[in-house]
């Protein structure tokens, strides 16, 4: 019985051998092949299929990069306009803060010049009688009543081109006058008597901060006054207050040489506090205007305004009317500054007193 199953055993291979190459039928074959077939074709449509994955993922991500491209481009380009919309801006900030200064010294020419046909060329304030006596201006023949002056848009511009005498005798200054620092300006400053910063202080003539200095000449002729009065006008706009834009530039903008008159516009800081570590300043625009009689000169310091830290959030423009008077600068009992506005009610102060001061010391 064992010897029957070791041979059993030992033929089964054989058997299974046997079977496996056992003719197929044509039937079989054909289902062979077809099956063959189809595995074939679901091997190239599964491989179709990667590769349409592979170039759908390719595209997307050509897509994805020239997006991307595109986007840094656009951010670019958006810079690069910010950047000349801001620059442009700040252009037409300058040509309005100009045009604006040029309908401001307009205005100031018509009312010298309505001033002037009004008191045949005497200011406010009554001049002495000595003016009587001296023959020059009394000989003098009275100008032409004429229009408005028109002011240049670059009054630092010192052009020696003469405007037509269509404008009121008003013209830019003939020549640009030497700088001498002949009249140099005292570095003391003034002292902490708070009562002169208070009530009263800031006169409105006409709803307009006007400050005003009347002083008595002795002795010297109307065109003697002009002279000094122009010399010192020109280096107060050369002084270091001065900014040094030049499209907002302290200069003379314009003289009536016939009626011994002078406009300048002055464009400067105004320094609250400075030290090594911080400054504190605004811009201080205004207009200076000097009216030069027979022993006797009128000054005026008007349109003023301010732009304080204008690249700063906290920052601010605004004119005196609405900043420096008595109800802005006070506290309500009138005996304190107040905290912001009071030092550029301050500040102003002392720079029309530097000013006055320094023409009185020209003068004498």
């Amino acid at each position: 019985m064992k010897k029957v199953l070791i041979a059993l055993f030992a033929i089964m291979p054989f058997v299974s051998f046997a079977q496996s190459n056992t003719t197929l039928t044509p039937e079989q074959q054909l289902e062979k092949a077809r099956r063959q077939l189809e595995a074939a074709q679901k091997a190239v449509a599964e491989a179709k299929a990667k590769a349409e994955k592979a170039q759908k993922a390719a595209a997307e991500a050509k897509a994805k990069a020239k997006a991307e491209a595109d986007r840094k481009a656009k951010e670019e380009a958006d810079k690069k306009a910010r950047e000349i919309a801001a620059k442009q801006a700040a252009i037409q900030e300058q040509i309005r803060k100009a045009q604006e200064e040029t309908a401001k010294l307009n205005a100031e020419a018509e009312r010298l010049n309505k001033e002037a046909q009004q008191a045949n060329v005497t200011p406010a304030t009554a001049v002495p009688e000595t003016k009587k006596e001296t023959s020059a201006s009394d000989n003098k023949k009275e100008p032409t009543k004429t229009d408005t002056p028109t002011i240049p848009n670059a009054p630092e511009s010192k052009s020696t081109t003469v405007i037509p005498s269509s404008n009121g005798g008003w013209n830019p200054p003939a020549t640009a006058a030497k700088k001498t620092n002949k009249y140099v300006k005292s570095s003391k400053k003034d002292d902490d008597d708070i009562s002169k910063y208070l009530e009263g202080a800031v006169p409105v003539v006409d709803g307009s901060v006007t400050f005003t200095l009347d002083l008595d000449v002795p002795g010297k002729s109307a065109e003697d006054i002009y002279q000094i009065a122009y010399e010192y006008m020109d280096e107060l706009a050369e002084d270091d207050n001065q900014k040094t834009d030049e499209a907002a530039k302290s200069a003379i903008a314009l003289v009536n040489e016939a009626q011994h008159q002078i406009a300048a516009r002055m464009c400067e800081w105004l320094v609250f506090n400075s030290s090594f570590i911080s400054l504190d300043r605004s811009e201080f625009n205004y207009t200076l205007v000097a009216n030069c009689t027979d022993n006797h000169l009128h000054m005026t310091l008007s349109r003023i305004n301010y732009s304080y830290e204008e690249n700063r959030d906290t920052g601010f423009k605004t004119k005196a009317e609405d900043w420096i008077v008595d109800e802005f600068a006070l506290n309500k009992n009138k005996n304190k500054l107040s905290r912001l506005s009071g030092k550029f009610r301050r500040a102003t102060i002392d720079r029309k007193n530097e000013i006055f001061n320094g023409i009185k010391e020209a003068l004498r």
